[in-house]
């Protein structure tokens, strides 16, 4: 890509000085974030950092109490999740959400329909990014499964397979790796690498640092709900204030 291109192109996501309060606790102070086509970024922190609550902010579930939120390059602050979808977003929960009364395949195709108005009829594609979205993901051979039947493991698969079907420009995830084994860690990354090749956005909450370290283009650090550090996850992971909050002991207390 050229620098021309990089320099007239706006960022897929981007937040300017997003806050949300809660009466007098800030979750989120002055957040800002940018994230272009091609490219993963990691919000790290440790709990109660506000990574989660961010991602609700983007997402619409949270109202900001202050900031911008950008999408391509249009103000969509506020906006509803059934808006955000026609922009091209789309999300995965840290706690899989799946419509426990319908199988796999209909949890897929009903996110499929949906990435025009929430109430329109479902459009020709539906089926066939539903299928797509389930052979990405490793499921086809589960379609026919209600989720209890599911492992963790498969869960998350259909979480972001349901995703996958809306066709994102961005990808939201809130701790896809949580409680996978390092081989199906090892599966993600390679997906999400894959997803970034062809030029989707992703913005992940993440703790599995090594999994960081292989995917991230950059990783912004939140501690008290604002950005501590950012930068390459190299550089992030090596400063001693963010080594510090991870262990849960002074900064000076490390050495180096």
């Amino acid at each position: 890509m050229s620098d021309r291109v990089l320099s007239t192109t706006p960022p897929r996501l981007e937040t300017v000085g997003l806050s949300c309060h809660f009466g007098g606790v800030r979750a989120l102070s002055q957040v800002s974030v940018c994230v272009a086509d091609g490219q993963i970024a990691v919000l790290l922190g440790p709990n109660g950092a506000g990574k989660s609550v961010f991602v609700n902010v983007v997402c619409g579930e949270l109202r900001a109490s202050a900031g911008r939120v950008l999408i391509g390059g249009r103000d969509l602050t506020h906006s509803p999740g059934w808006r955000l979808v026609c922009h091209g977003v789309a999300r995965t929960f840290q706690i899989p959400r799946p419509l426990r009364s319908c199988t796999v395949w209909e949890n897929v195709y009903g996110a499929a329909g949906r990435v025009r108005e929430p109430s329109a009829q479902h459009p020709p594609s539906a089926r066939l990014r539903a299928e797509q979205a389930l052979a990405r993901v490793g499921l086809l051979h589960r379609r026919d499964s209600l989720p209890d039947c599911l492992s963790l493991a498969e869960l998350r698969k259909l979480e972001l397979a349901r995703a996958l079907a809306l066709a994102p420009r961005l990808l939201l995830l809130d701790e896809p790796m949580a409680g996978l084994s390092a081989e199906e860690i090892d599966d993600t990354v390679g997906l999400l690498t894959e997803l970034r090749a062809q030029g989707m956005a992703i913005l992940a909450v993440e703790h599995v640092m090594r999994a960081v370290l292989a995917m991230a283009d950059s990783v912004y650090f939140l501690h008290q709900g604002s950005v501590l550090r950012s930068g390459p996850p190299a550089e992030v992971l090596a400063d001693r204030r963010v080594v510090a909050m991870y262990l849960g002991v002074p900064p000076g207390a490390i050495a180096g």
